[in-house]
């Protein structure tokens, strides 16, 4: 009697455990907050002042190339000129200097300065 009570009792929470455990399961994948697609693109430097048409030398970083052609523009204000799918920024203290980043849509498919 002692073994079959014994056994019930087994049987009883192995039910119990594999049941709470696909609950918990669900739950967890269902309440995880969505993460953005990419992360937005932050300059190198930060600068309380730029020229419109303008970009300083230090805020552009490997990094830039994940930017889209609307965060772009969202940092660093209207280009100085526009040659077809891309745009120019002149750079600071730098007369000769610019920054060119072209876009397919909204993705950057070169960057080079």
């Amino acid at each position: 009697m002692r073994r079959t009570a014994s056994a019930l009792v087994v049987v009883a929470l192995l039910a119990g455990c594999g049941s709470g455990a696909k609950k918990s399961t669900t739950t967890a994948t269902s309440t995880q907050p969505a993460r953005p697609a990419t992360p937005q693109y932050v300059p190198s430097a930060r600068h309380n002042h730029r020229p419109p048409g303008f970009v300083y030398n230090d805020e552009i970083g490997e990094n830039v190339t994940t930017a889209s052609y609307d965060r772009i523009i969202q940092v660093f204000g209207p280009p100085s000129s526009r040659h077809g799918k891309c745009i120019v920024y002149r750079v600071v203290r730098q007369p000769n200097a610019k920054w060119t980043f072209c876009f397919k849509g909204q993705k950057m498919i070169s960057a080079s300065g």
